[in-house]
């Protein structure tokens, strides 16, 4: 991809390079993208120059421009809140979905939607490694899948937005829940012979 406005090889997207020169010539219409998201781009822009990205790395290009974004915003709602999924230009809806429930859904919408995920798969992760004679196979594969969903959710995104992944994830969670309850309730039942 060629930059014309550095003439040189592009460090962003063509559609990014065209937005740029619109944002620098004061021709782009707030009502299109606001003036913060313009200000994240233009950083964007220079951070992806100054960093030598390739262009086709949308994924880290769409991190740096969330991050300058949410610096630029400096506001407490939109930190607690976030600042909308589809609200950006179309190549910076963010595909990481870790961090998009983070910068597009605010502190309160990732321990909403996350966390319980999170702390299911965190549990079911802690009781193999405590109570790793008493585990099946079951409750093994359903940690490791669930840790796998996370982990490419985090890397290529469109796993917890995609409504049948999120059913995976949704059967894997409750799979957790149960196989742990009936290792828990095997302990209580031993724990009351050995009484």
């Amino acid at each position: 991809m060629y930059d014309k406005i550095q003439d040189s090889t592009a460090h962003v997207t063509g559609d990014i390079v065209d937005l740029i020169e619109q944002i620098k010539a004061g021709t782009l219409d707030p009502e299109y993208m606001s003036l913060d998201m313009q200000q994240a781009m233009l950083e964007l822009y220079n951070t992806a120059n100054e960093l030598e990205i390739e262009g086709t790395n949308t994924r880290a290009l769409q991190f740096i421009y969330h991050s300058k974004l949410i610096k630029i915003q400096n506001n407490i709602p939109i930190l607690l809140l976030g600042n909308g999924y589809m609200t950006h230009f179309y190549e910076m809806i963010f595909e990481m979905e870790v961090p998009a429930f983070l910068y597009n859904f605010g502190v309160i919408g990732f321990f909403l939607y996350l966390m319980p995920f999170l702390l299911i798969i965190l549990y079911g992760s802690y009781v193999i490694v405590k109570k790793y004679k008493e585990v099946n196979i079951e409750l093994a594969m359903s940690v490791v899948g669930a840790w796998f969903a996370i982990i490419i959710s985090f890397l290529s995104g469109y796993t917890f937005f995609n409504s049948s992944s999120m059913m995976i994830i949704i059967v894997l969670c409750t799979l957790i829940v149960n196989e742990v309850k009936d290792v828990e309730d095997s302990e209580m039942k031993i724990y009351r012979k050995g009484k």
